[in-house]
């Protein structure tokens, strides 16, 4: 199916990569006419038994019944960790949906100019390390470009962007979620939180990190301190509003 039939498929595209959203969203921003563009955050395993990655089902034919452009879309499927969702997602499902713009803000350093710390930016996207007004952009170029990027960082300024930076950019896909359920599932939350993070931590060099087992407990505490201090805050806003009421 070509681009322009893409409206009559049964199937909703979607992604188990985090960074192919980001990337894919500020591609289609620059591209596009429509700029409010948002990040659905989706709980799959709500989308059992309708969803399979596109690589299960390109699988599924023999060799005889491959199209031309097979291994194209195999590397494509590859590349994006491509999920087709049959029908429709659930409400109860997507967890957040979060504006491009307030990612973009969250995101480690190595993904931001170094340069531009100081200067004031005409918009969001001149922060960006990368060319996003490319006319034929590579997403396996932009991996390699983010990984160098990483790994020329001193080693204090990696492990920062491995905790801190992965654990800030996790809430700021959460966090519409997170807030919502901290204090009814405290567990579910941080345990959520911290899985998303660590995905995060391991993106720009899974080596390095495998040499770095610290940052794990680090993530786990920067995410159950953040916990802590929602819960008290809901806690004592809950604690006012109920004064409040006592003296209406």
């Amino acid at each position: 199916m070509d681009w322009t039939q893409r409206h009559k498929s049964p199937f909703i595209s979607t992604t188990f990569s985090f960074i192919w959203a980001i990337w894919e969203a500020t591609r289609r921003y620059r591209v596009g006419l429509k700029h409010d563009i948002e990040i659905a955050v989706i709980d799959s395993r709500m989308l059992a038994g309708r969803a399979a990655t596109t690589l299960e089902l390109l699988r599924k034919g023999t060799p005889k019944e491959r199209h031309l452009d097979y291994w194209k879309w195999y590397r494509y499927a590859l590349e994006s960790q491509n999920v087709l969702v049959h029908g429709s997602i659930p409400a109860p499902a997507v967890l957040a949906s979060v504006p491009l713009f307030s990612l973009i803000d969250k995101l480690p350093s190595y993904f931001l100019r170094q340069e531009s710390g100081d200067t004031k930016l005409s918009s969001p996207f001149d922060a960006l390390s990368w060319d996003t007004m490319e006319r034929k952009p590579s997403f396996r170029q932009f991996c390699q470009d983010m990984s160098d990027q990483f790994l020329r960082l001193p080693t204090e300024h990696r492990l920062r962007d491995a905790t801190g930076g992965s654990v800030r950019l996790a809430m700021a896909f959460l966090r519409p979620w997170f807030h919502k359920v901290v204090a009814k599932d405290f567990a579910n939350a941080t345990d959520s939180a911290c899985t998303l993070a660590f995905i995060i931590a391991q993106w720009p060099a899974q080596w390095w990190s495998r040499d770095h087992v610290e940052m794990w407990s680090v993530i786990r505490s920067l995410v159950q301190a953040v916990a802590e201090e929602v819960r008290e805050k809901q806690k004592s806003q809950f604690t006012e509003e109920v004064r409040r009421l006592q003296g209406v």
